[in-house]
């Protein structure tokens, strides 16, 4: 049964392919993205190159930008219905200052939970696997999965507001792990 998807993120490398994928499976999606990314040729023509089909009648765009509150309850006013929200919107930057990691990562998610319509039936946010930190282990032990008894944000208290006593390497997963 076809769905009404929102993919925040739309010319991200993940919204991009998500957005091939679900209108390749017949559903209709609404990407959106800031105004800039949208409106950039070459943005557009990478996505082109990925298959992603900018003119397909089941794909609207608008843009809106996540980190502004007015923008995302425009968004939703030029909506009839949405069945489900993919957020795979964030600034994906090793070298961002964490200010502005949380300023898009964490606030912009916060913005975009807070707008909501109520008849959403899944929101489905995409993260990144840093959040669990990097494993401690070498060797044939390598690359296991985290269980409750590893090292992970995952295990730290409610209370916690950041991953200490983890192997977090970066302030970008920092981000992502806060945005969870």
């Amino acid at each position: 049964m076809s769905k009404t998807c929102l993919v925040t993120g739309a010319f991200g490398f993940s919204g991009s392919v998500l957005i091939r994928e679900l209108l390749k499976n017949g559903n209709k999606v609404i990407g959106t993205d800031i105004k800039s990314r949208l409106e950039d040729n070459k943005q557009i023509e990478l996505r082109k190159t990925i298959g992603l089909e900018i003119n397909h009648p089941n794909l609207t765009l608008i843009d809106a930008d996540i980190t502004n509150k007015e923008s995302i309850n425009s968004l939703f006013s030029k909506i009839s219905k949405i069945d489900i929200v993919y957020h795979t919107a964030s600034l994906y930057s090793y070298k961002a200052k964490l200010k502005d990691l949380r300023r898009i990562n964490v606030e912009g998610t916060k913005n975009l939970v807070n707008a909501l319509p109520k008849e959403i039936s899944q929101f489905i946010h995409w993260s990144t696997c840093g959040v669990l930190g990097k494993p401690v282990k070498r060797g044939s032990k390598a690359n296991i999965p985290f269980t409750e008894k590893s090292d992970s944000p995952k295990n730290m208290p409610e209370s916690a507001n950041s991953p200490k006593n983890t192997y977090i390497v970066n302030e970008y997963s920092v981000s992502k792990w806060e945005q969870e």
